[in-house]
């Protein structure tokens, strides 16, 4: 019985890839960056010299309503009604597949007003990738008009 574990275990490990909070955020943070998302999404709020990207909760019982400060910017994850009573852009985030060396997110505009009839995207996805023993990198975007 307990080599039947030790071989699910491994199995499980090697068909499962989940990824750590931080490694999602430090990917966010490199699309935010971007000019495309930095344009939309970013906003300085009254008393505060730091940028600020909202994106509702991915899961609000794990975890709660974050706030993530970088150099010159700051992602902050909240609920829904909070997001709309701010009345400002904010992001909805779908994690797309990932492997040991692939990833995908995916950003849905949301408080944009009607981005469609405008010629102008609503719906991003970020490919990217990671070397061995490296670091997640940037390495595809690509912008819809309809879901993907």
């Amino acid at each position: 019985m307990k080599y039947v574990l030790i071989l699910f275990l491994t199995l499980l490990q090697f068909f499962y890839h989940a990824q750590s909070e931080g490694e999602v955020i430090n990917m966010l943070a490199r699309v935010c960056k971007l000019d495309s998302v930095n344009k939309i999404l970013g906003s300085i709020d009254e008393g505060d010299s730091l940028k600020n990207f909202r994106f509702l909760t991915l899961d609000y019982e794990t975890m709660g309503v974050p706030s993530y400060d970088f150099d010159e910017f700051r992602i902050t994850f909240d609920l829904g009604s909070n997001l709309l009573m701010i009345g400002k852009p904010y992001g909805k985030l779908q994690l797309g597949k990932f492997s040991k060396s692939k990833g995908e997110i995916t950003i849905i505009l949301a408080s944009v007003g009607d981005r469609v009839n405008e010629g102008k995207w609503t719906y991003a996805t970020f490919g990217f990738n990671k070397p061995k023993n490296g670091r997640w990198l940037l390495n595809d975007s690509k912008y819809y008009f309809t879901e993907p």
